[in-house]
């Protein structure tokens, strides 16, 4: 089996081929090629695995064409955030704390996170469009279209800085976030020291990070990061929702209804920038 970055974890087949094994990471999000000797069949547990990821990727990566023409008409999704930055709590018409999630997938969890909490502002960052759309539709559901407290942008995470001023985010959520497996790959990682020097640039201090994986490896890596860049770790769980504290009031997002149901534990940990 192929294993993680420089051997954290193990990352998951996808489909066989000659001279290959296509594996999909815990996110489904990234996909990689790694040497595996040909003509080795996969045991139905792997089946059942290959087939969810597959489902998840496609879940994750389908393109619709009406996605940009829907973004730009749609009153909750911010067009040109930059223009933004240092005047977020206009746009919300009040003073209330500023929570972000970067990569929110189709928003199950910022949407209930501000159902849950109407005085808090949150902020849903999606660099895909077309992932971007499923969110802003399920906004428009009855059980959330009344929402007042939450706005949209697609955009780049490298670039939160030019969206936010230095202390205008309180808290930032990160939840199975792309792996990015390959070593040379690391600092693209969202929990990475680079990543948090960028956090730095919008959060204050005591500002928090907080940051769910089913990836093992991933998780490891991001708890070495959060030494290295100088952060607090305030508390982290390798078994999320058997850890009464930490689980409680726990919103799941879409992957970690899919990966928990199959019995994979979920990771998380909160940061704070000292």
């Amino acid at each position: 089996m192929a294993h993680y970055g420089e051997g954290q974890g193990k990352a998951r087949p996808d489909t066989l081929c000659k001279d290959y094994v296509q594996v999909l990471t815990g996110t489904a999000r990234h996909v990689m090629m790694v040497r595996k000797k040909a003509n080795i069949a996969l045991s139905p547990a792997e089946c059942g695995e290959r087939k969810l990821y597959q489902e998840l990727l496609f879940m994750r990566l389908r393109n619709i064409p009406r996605a940009a023409g829907e973004l730009e008409a749609h009153h909750a999704v911010i067009k040109k955030p930059e223009s933004q930055r240092g005047h977020w709590q206009e746009i919300f018409g009040n003073k209330n704390p500023l929570h972000i999630e970067i990569g929110m997938g189709k928003g199950r969890f910022i949407l209930n996170m501000a159902k849950e909490h109407p005085d808090v502002n949150f902020v849903g960052i999606e660099r895909y469009s077309s992932v971007l759309l499923r969110a802003v539709e399920k906004y428009g559901t009855e059980e959330f279209h009344d929402l007042e407290n939450i706005r949209f942008v697609c955009m780049d995470a490298r670039n939160i800085g030019d969206v936010f001023e230095k202390n205008e985010v309180q808290k930032i959520y990160l939840n199975f976030s792309d792996p990015w497996p390959k070593a040379r790959h690391a600092k693209r990682r969202l929990t990475s020291a680079e990543f948090l020097r960028r956090y730095e640039t919008v959060l204050p201090p005591g500002g928090t990070v907080e940051f769910k994986t089913d990836n093992t490896g991933l998780f490891n890596f991001s708890l070495e990061q959060i030494k290295e860049a100088g952060w607090m770790l305030r508390a982290f769980t390798y078994d999320l929702h058997h850890h009464a504290e930490m689980n409680k009031g726990n919103i799941m997002t879409e992957y970690e209804e899919k990966f928990s149901s199959r019995g994979n534990p979920i990771n998380k940990l909160i940061a704070e920038r000292k």
